[in-house]
């Protein structure tokens, strides 16, 4: 990377190695599409509901499903920072 770089050769010079630019990208946290997640939970819903009489332990699966998405969609954002 061309950061780690930049910082290896000031090592010993106490001014900023990024300009401002560079500083936003590296420590931005990258965009949440929430749109996709909304369709995803969604589509899982609607599919539950049309074969629950199909296969029943399917809505067992769909709250499993449903639970991990959510503890990953809790924990992910801190995972950044």
């Amino acid at each position: 990377m061309k950061i780690e770089s930049k910082r290896m050769s000031n090592e010993n010079n106490n001014q900023s190695v990024l300009t401002q630019e560079e500083a936003h990208e590296v420590f931005q946290l990258p965009e949440y599409d929430i749109v996709s997640k909304y369709v995803l939970i969604t589509s899982t819903m609607l599919f539950t509901v049309f074969y629950h009489s199909v296969l029943p332990l399917g809505t067992c699966f769909t709250i499993v499903f449903l639970v991990i998405t959510y503890l990953i969609d809790k924990v992910h954002p801190f995972t950044y920072c």
